[in-house]
Parts: structure tokens; sequence; C-alpha cells
């Protein structure tokens, strides 16, 4: 039967039923007036609703005595945040004074109003040098604060020689300051590294304000505050903010420390007092009057009706009588029987329904049927249970109820109202019978069922493999409707991708051992070919023979196809499709161990693309993308099927060759043809979009035999190879050896060693002179030397390449541009020295930073260098790159003051389109064309030419490399007027080149 709440709850039976039973044993053996029994318990009411009085009030008491408490300790601790503020500001303030005695006074003023705006509470900021106030923030209405000893103090000398003496941080108050107002002084001191006493920073702190400010919180909830000094004598204090009467109205107190020494006690008082009535009192106390009264009626009740229960404990004697006799009668039954009275309590249970309960007969008793739910019992049927009962109707239906170990079961159930003699209801009889076994049968029938039509594709044969049944999902999978397939084999759906040997092993192991799985191909009706996983399980009968055959089976295709999908873009490079880093390093470490069972060589090419990061950065990614596709093609077409062609990643390919032979010069000279034809193929022109381009490759080898190398130190030899190729000229091919590897190490020393030469104040400047056609010495070109401890003086074209390749050249390049300002300011203050323009170079790392443009004036700025003296010097590569990009940063700088050199100039493009649109002041012209004038007519016509076309556009040319006075005396015929070499001065130190400089306007 349901679960059924009483009307009363056990808890309300007991309040007035239980007080009642009471006072019914009280009585009974008493012969007493129903009146005076009445005032009795009246009286003996009240006196129990008294005590309950004084406990709520003094609850009530506790409880606010709680809230004030709260409320004091909110209010400390806003007043602690605000005093700790100030007190951080004071000590920041403080410090910035010590580090910097010399602050500008408007910087000191904007510090101080700053602090003030942070700290509303703070009536001024006075500065003190000793113990006499020199400054004060603000000025306005303090002016007769300037020039106060605080020696002269009377009331605040104490705390202030306190503070000088304990070092620390004093908060000293309440005082009544200088403005005539009671507040509080935190003062802060000042001492030197040598522990000096240079005087203080004060901040008066107006006391009214800041308590207004934090106690809102106390004043919002009808609480009062006052505080009061705490003298450390243990007398009361002065109070000086509130009433003093509310400390002698039994307060909540709490302390306040204060910082360098004293504290304060804040008390806490209730606007109402403590001992205001509540509601809650109220309704307590107006239920205790009726409680009283209904006392009294009750008793009186009670006693007079004594009589009458004598009478009727006759009748229910024999009312008890007949009821055994129905007990007897109800046990002897199978099925299970509760009788319940109309609120749902059972009054009877009989022997089966303990059995099926596993409750005993004396536990259901007394118990309401809710007793028999669960948390899965219908909520529906308990409802329509509980509107029959209340109609006094029967009921008859199945519920899903709980026995006493909390099993569940299955109850047909059948509720049968009971009628006495007038036809008024009087009780339920409930009779139940476990159908447990038979709903888990229907269960079983369901599930099969639907288990039957699931997304797996099911099909059932019999012993010939003949179909019998299939399900939606066989249907859905295979195109095909179970009308069409029932009756027949299942060789229609055989895909011809496995051979008779396939299914022969199949059956072979369903009958061995009762099953087989796995994966298979199948055709579709459409002709469609899918795959699946399908399971196939033998049905036998209780004596073995097999009766039926079970397939179950999943469309895995796009399980297959997602799988392979991962797998293209775990192993394979997404843009060409070739196998990536990943995949390549895989079957390396297959190919090794295959070479040694073979004892057949490989090969590792290495290819780079040469110049493929200009194509990036002058025609666009996109651009960059169509030649590593059609690169990707030409390599493909270049090797067997069975070698791997990879991309490692940006414009590096790495190609493996297998089975070379067993003769390392045959699978050198094999290596080198297949090198050779790549090359050759790469080399050929590429039409991308609507131009055609020009590229070329630099490839390095590195064959294998076996384990005898690592694949990371296999690859590593072959990108040192690359790396050697393109130290040849580039577009060559090299095969690694001994002496590449320890070219490489080297390399890598050095450029170990390179990053820290700054640090270590390894790098040097040299300076080498320009002079005039007429001898004078105009300028220098500054160059950079590398001081190594244990290299000596190492020259920029063993470095300067390395610090290009690992960006260390932005460092570098900043330091020489640092150090050639700094020594143009040293410069101004030598006669002979104070009108040289000095060139620096520019790498192009350098000069592609966004930034380039602030580092150079902030070179010149942190210097104070006249930008005039200082010509930075770029090579033509550099500006081709970004041309209009590059004339925009020119024409920036340009404004700055400085100058620009075009070096090495004649050996790029050198097009008058893009000459004439340059912000250039000089050209230089290349020391190859100097050194060949005499022997190469056509590099002095080049010359010639130069020296015209910068002429005509208002350009100054210099030459570099002039070691000869035949080589002076011709760029002189022909209009050149500035030279640099040898013929005047070697690159030296910065010490030698003033002294050559210092002989030379000496000479003059």
């Amino acid at each position: 039967m349901g679960r059924a709440r009483s009307e009363k709850s056990p808890s309300t039976h007991m309040d007035a039923y239980g007080i009642c039973d009471n006072m019914r044993r009280m009585f009974h053996p008493l012969r007493i007036h129903p009146v005076i029994a009445g005032v009795i318990a009246a009286t003996f009411a009240a006196a129990i609703l008294t005590v309950l009085d004084i406990s709520e009030r003094a609850r009530i008491e506790q409880e606010r005595r709680v809230q004030v408490a709260q409320k004091l300790s909110e209010v400390r601790a806003r007043f602690e945040g605000v005093l700790n503020s100030v007190m951080s500001s004071a000590r920041g303030l403080a410090a910035a004074l010590v580090a910097n005695p010399e602050i500008k006074p408007d910087k000191l003023s904007g510090m101080l109003a700053e602090l003030m705006r942070h700290n509303p509470s703070i009536r001024n900021i006075a500065i003190a040098e000793g113990t006499v106030i020199k400054q004060v923030y603000p000025r306005k209405g303090n002016e007769r604060l300037v020039g106060i000893d605080y020696a002269s103090l009377p009331r605040q000398w104490p705390a202030y020689r306190r503070m000088m003496e304990s070092q620390q941080v004093i908060v000293a108050g309440p005082v009544m300051l200088i403005q005539n107002e009671l507040g509080i002084i935190v003062r802060v001191p000042m001492f030197d590294v040598q522990n000096r006493f240079l005087g203080s920073v004060g901040l008066p702190i107006r006391l009214q304000q800041l308590l207004d400010d934090t106690g809102q919180a106390a004043r919002r909830d009808a609480i009062g505050i006052a505080l009061r000094t705490k003298p450390p004598s243990g007398q009361a204090g002065e109070v000086f903010y509130g009433l003093p009467a509310l400390f002698a109205a039994h307060p909540v107190v709490e302390e306040i420390v204060l910082p360098g020494g004293g504290a304060w006690e804040i008390a806490g008082h209730p606007d109402t007092g403590w001992g205001k009535v509540t509601q809650g009192l109220l309704v307590l106390r107006a239920t205790g009057i009726a409680i009283c009264l209904l006392a009294g009626l009750m008793t009186f009740s009670l006693v007079r009706n004594m009589s009458l229960r004598r009478e009727n404990e006759q009748r229910l004697s024999e009312s008890e009588s007949r009821l055994r006799q129905r007990n007897l009668a109800l046990s002897a039954t199978s099925q299970g029987v509760l009788i319940a009275d109309k609120s749902g309590i059972i009054t009877y249970a009989n022997d089966a329904a303990s059995r099926l309960t596993g409750y005993s007969r004396n536990e259901l008793v007394g118990n309401s049927c809710s007793i028999l739910q669960g948390p899965a019992t219908s909520r529906e049927t308990i409802v329509e249970i509980r509107e029959l009962m209340i109609a006094e109707q029967a009921f008859n239906g199945e519920i899903l109820n709980y026995r006493k170990d909390g099993t569940p079961f299955w109850n047909d159930l059948s509720i049968t109202p009971v009628f006495d003699a007038q036809q008024r209801l009087s009780q339920f009889v409930g009779v139940l019978r476990n159908v447990t076994e038979r709903r888990q049968a229907e269960d079983a029938l369901r599930i099969a069922a639907i288990v039957f039509e699931a997304q797996e594709g099911m099909m059932v044969t019999d012993a010939d493999i003949v179909i019998q049944r299939v399900n939606q999902s066989f249907t859905r999978i295979t195109g095909y409707s179970a009308e069409e397939v029932i009756g027949k084999r299942p060789e229609f759906l055989k895909s011809d991708k496995h051979d008779a040997e396939f299914y022969h092993a199949m059956w072979d192991k369903i009958a061995r051992d009762g099953y087989w799985q796995g994966e298979i191909w199948n055709r579709h009706k459409s002709g469609e070919l899918y795959l699946e996983w399908l399971t196939i399980t033998a049905v036998a009968s209780t004596h073995g023979a097999i009766t039926h055959y079970v397939a179950g089976f999943f469309d895995i295709t796009h399980v297959r196809d997602a799988e392979e999908k991962v797998r293209q873009l775990a192993f394979y490079d997404p843009l060409t499709l070739l196998p990536n880093r990943r995949l390549m390093m895989d079957r390396l470490s297959q190919a090794l161990p295959a070479s040694t069972r073979s004892n057949a060589y490989g090969a590792v090419l290495f290819i780079d693309l040469d110049d493929f990061k200009t194509l990036n950065d002058t025609r666009g990614h996109d651009v960059g993308d169509l030649l590593l596709v059609e690169v990707a093609q030409r390599l493909l077409a270049c090797v067997r099927e069975t070698d791997t062609v990879s991309r490692f990643g940006g414009d590096e390919f790495v190609i493996m060759i297998e089975n070379m032979g067993v003769d390392e010069r045959i699978a050198a000279a094999q290596t080198e043809m297949i090198g050779e034809k790549i090359r050759a193929e790469l080399n050929k022109p590429y039409q991308l979009h609507d131009f055609e381009y020009h590229s070329s490759s630099s490839i390095g080898v590195c064959l294998f035999l076996g384990n005898e190398l690592q694949i990371d130190e296999l690859l590593k030899r072959a990108d040192a190879a690359m790396y050697q190729s393109k130290r040849s000229g580039r577009n060559v091919l090299r095969f690694f050896d001994p002496e590449m590897q320890a070219v490489l190490e080297a390399r890598l020393s050095m450029d170990a060693d390179l990053r820290q030469a700054l640090a270590r104040q390894q790098l040097r400047l040299f300076y080498q002179m320009q002079v005039s056609q007429h001898g004078q010495v105009v300028g220098a070109e500054a160059l950079i030397r590398w001081k190594h401890p244990r290299r000596g003086l190492v020259s920029p074209t063993e470095f300067i390449g390395l610090a290009e390749e690992t960006g260390l050249i932005l460092d570098i390049g900043q330091w020489v541009l640092d150090t050639a300002c700094a020594q143009l300011k040293a410069w101004e203050s030598q006669k002979h020295a104070q009108r040289l323009q000095l060139s620096v170079n520019v790498s192009a790392r350098q000069f592609r930073q966004e930034e380039f443009v602030d580092l150079v004036r902030c070179a010149l700025d942190s210097s104070g260098a006249n930008p005039a003296r200082l010509k930075l010097e770029l090579t033509e590569s550099i500006v081709l790159e970004d041309i209009a990009g590059s004339i925009a940063k020119m024409q920036e700088i340009k404004t700055l003051g400085v100058s620009f050199s075009m070096d090495d100039f004649g050996t790029g493009y050198s097009s008058l389109a893009y000459l004439t649109r340059l912000p250039l002041d000089e050209l230089k012209i290349d020391r190859s064309f100097v050194h060949n004038l005499g022997i190469k007519s056509t590099d002095a016509v080049i010359v010639q030419t130069i020296i015209a076309m910068a002429d005509t556009l208002g350009i100054d040319v210099i030459a570099e490399g002039v070691e000869t006075e035949a080589q002076q005396s011709f760029l002189g015929s022909i209009g050149c007027k500035l030279y640099q070499g040898y013929l005047y001065s070697k690159p030296v130190p910065l010490a030698e080149f003033e002294r050559l400089l210092s002989i030379e306007w000496a000479t003059d």
C-alpha cells in the first residue's frame, strides 16, 4: 500500500494527546472536583511559560550583542583599513624623499596631491627637517605651520620623540591639531643609509570625518558607538567620540591598538536597548496565555469524562474478543492483508504481509502505509490511491513497493473501504500479492524487443544460414527491406574485397569458438561499398546442436574515414600533402634496421630553397605556398615510389633514399646523380599566378649504413652539409664529411661565445679615416671587432654572418649605434674631432625592425649627440626588399637630421628607378671596383658612370678600398672627392685613431 501521511504528524499527537494522557494518569486515582483540577493545570502551565519568557529575552539580548560585536568589528576594520592606507602612503612618500632629496617642487606637489586624493581624511601633509616643519601641503590655509618646531609643542613632542627613538611609524592621538580640530597624526621618520635622522613626514587626519565615515555601518543599524583612550594604568580613559554614558550601559567593547604604542576602546550599544520586546516574544506570551486556558479546559473535560471512559473500556474488551477471532481467520490466508484506519495508519497486519514486506507485525502496526514506499514508487499511483480513499472508493492495480531491507517488489494491490452500521467509513482493507517475477519476465521480453531494434544492425539465420529475421537498423545500413532478404542467404551482401580463404577462416572460428568478430567490407543495395564491424554468434540448443546464428554489425566507414583524416593531420603536411617530420622520423627508424639487415647504403638529402623568404616578403605567403606545392610535385617526380619525400617545415624538404647498394662509392655516385637531377629540376622556372619565378636550392647529403648513426645525428649531418652548400654560393650539392662536422662544431662554439660577448664587454669599435681630396680627415667609419680571450681579435667577417642568422645582430647593432652616438658626443669637446661625421653600418634585420626609427632617436637623445654628425650605411639589398617601406622609414629618420650612405654601390641592381626615389646623401663605391682600376677597363667605366650619375643627382661619392696613390689620382681626375682605405689608415682602436687625428691636426 502506498505511503500516505496522516492528517496530524507524530509531533502534533504528542503535543495535544500526550499532555492529556499525562493528566489522565495524574488525576485518575483522585476524586477531585473538575473546576479545581482545571485551575491547578492552568497555574502549572503559567509557571512553565514564565520560565520560557525569561529564557527568550536572554536569547534576544545575546543575539543583539553578537550583532553589535559584528558591527564594531566592521567599524574597527574600516578604521584600520583607512589608517593602514594612510600609513602605507606615508611610508612611500618618506622613502621617495630619502631616495631623491633633490626632487623638484612641481613633481613633489604632484605626489602630495595624488596622496591626498587617495586619502580624503588627511588634513594636510607636513614635511619636517629634523624637528622643524619646512614644507606643508596644501600651502594655502596652512602657511602658519611652516617653521613650527615639534619640540615646542607639549602635546605632540612626546610622540615625536618616541618616533625618533623607535625609528618606527607612530600614530598619535587623539590630539588637538593646530587647526583647532581633534585629530590623529601619522608620523613616519626618515633616516639616511648611515642611520642619521633626517626628519619626518606628518599626516594629520581629521578624526571626526574618519570616525563618521567608518561608523556609517553602525549608525545604519541604529547602533550607537563611542571611543575613549585606554591609559596603560588600566583606569578609564577620556571619551573623545560619542556619549560618555554609553560606556556605563553594559556595552560591547573592543580594543583598537595604535601603531607605535597606545590603544583606544570602542563601545557599541543598540539605540533601543538590550531588552526590547520583539514580535516573536509577544507571540510567545499570547500563545502561553492560550495554552494556560486550554490546559484548564482540557483538564476540566478530562476529569468529567473519566466515568464515561470506564464504560467504554468494558465495550472495548468485548470488541477485542471479536477482533481476535477475525485475526485468526486472516492469518490463515496466503495473501498479505493490511488494515488501516481512515488516516492511513496500519492497525492490523497478518503473517503473510510480514513475510512479503520483511517487517514484523509489530513494526507494521502503528506505522503509516507509506513505510512501503521507495525512490522508484510511482507518484501518480500514490496520488490516485489517496484520491480514491478520500472519495471512499476501492482501488485495484499494481505498485512498486520496498521491503525492509530495501529490495523492491511489484505488488498487485486491492484496497477496499469498510463502513459501519451507520454507513460511515471506519477503515480500509488492503490485500497484497507479489507479482515481481511476472513483471520481470514482461520487462525482459520488452527489453529484448528494444535491443533487437537498437542502432546496431541485427540479422538472425537458421542453422543453414537462411535469414529468418532482420531489424530496422539492418535495412538502414544495407538498404534492403525485411521482405527482400527473409528466406535468402546473406551472400548478396558480399563486396568481393575478401577471398574464399577469408570466409573459410571466419566459419572455422565460429565452429571452434562459437563466435567471430572483425572488420568486413559489404555492399549496399545501391552498389556502394561500406566497412562494418561484424559479430557473429552461434546459438545452441540444450543438447549442444546449433539452431541459429545471430549477426550484429555497425557501419564504421565514417570511423575509418575519420581515422584516416586524423592520420593525415598527424603524419602529413596539410599544404603539400607530403609526409611531415614525424612520419619521416618514423620511416627513418625503420630504414636504419633494414639497412643493417640488407647491408645496403641509404641516403638522406636535406633541401633548402634559396631566397624563399624574399619571395614571401615581396609577393605574399599565398605565392610562397604555390611555390612549395610545385616544389613538392617536382621532388616526387625525381625519386622512386619507394623513396620518402617529406616537408620538414618552412622551405625545408628531406628525402630518404634506400637500397643504394653495398658499395659506398657507387651509392654516393647514385645519390649525387639523383641530387643533381633534383637541383636541375628545381632550377626550372615556375609560373606563379601571373609571373614567372626563378628559384634555386641548396642540397646537403649524408649516406647511412645500418645503425652507425642515430637519426638525430644523421639529420644533423645532412643539415650541416646543406649549410655548407649555402656557404659555397648556394644552388649546389654538398656531401657531409668530418671537416664539415668540425666547422659545424666550431660554429656552435662561436655562437655560444658570441651570446656572452656583449655581457662580458668583449666588443670593440675600430675607426677608419675618411679623407677629402685635399687630404683633410672629414669623418670615419665605425667597424666592429670582437676581442675574445682565447680567439684574440676576431674579424667581423667571421661572426657577423652568424649573428645575422641567430638574431644576435639586433643587440650587437644597437650597441654599435649607442656607442657611436656616445663617441660623437665625446668628440664635441675635442677641437680636432668635433666636426667629424661618423658612419655606422646597419644590418638588414636591424633596419627591418618596426621600432628602428625610435631606437635611432633614443640613441641620439640619450647620448646628446648632434644628429648631423651621424651617417647610417645601408646596402642595396636591404632597401630593395621593400622599397616603399624603406623610403618611408628613411624619410622619418632624415627628419631627425641623420644622413644616409648607400654601401657597396654597384654590386647590386644599381637602378636609377629607385636611386632617384631614395633620400640618399652619399654613394660608396665598392672596393672591388677600386681594386681593379688600371686592371679592368670596364671597372673604370663603371666607377666613372657612378660618379657622373651621383653628381647629376646631387649626391656625394666616396670610394672605399683606396690603397695606392695611382687609385686616388685616377679617382680624383674623374670627380671623386672623398676616399677611404689603407692608403690613409687601416681600421684602428679609438686611442690610435685619435692619436692619428691629432697628428693630422697638428700638421694642418
